[in-house]
């Protein structure tokens, strides 16, 4: 009996399937952090140097999560990927061990 370890292929299938519909999801909070959250000028109000720091700073925190959003779906598409190639890897060599051992009988 082997003590090794056995990678559930299937498993590493499933999970880049939910990572790929995570990262599909975040389009549309990207989409929203970046246009549905704008603010007019004026809105916060006018002739006061409070207004134009709220400002500001709004807009630096919609480009900051529209830029973690876009972090976030780079590195599940990396890990899918990655995930993807030990996949196929994994695949082929049953494949291979499994010729082998017909082929040898």
């Amino acid at each position: 009996m082997s003590t090794g370890y056995q990678v559930d292929v299937d498993e590493l299938s499933g999970t880049v399937a939910k990572l790929h519909a995570v990262a599909a999801s975040l389009d549309c909070s990207q989409t929203s952090a970046a246009y549905d959250t704008s603010l007019a000028a004026g809105t916060l109000g006018a002739g006061f140097g409070g207004a134009d720091v709220l400002q500001g700073t709004h807009t630096a925190m919609q480009e900051w999560i529209a830029e973690m959003i876009s972090t976030i779906q780079s590195l599940i598409h990396t890990y899918g990927s990655q995930t993807k190639a030990a996949n196929d890897a994994y695949r082929d060599h049953e494949q291979q061990t499994a010729r082998d051992f017909y082929s040898a009988a």
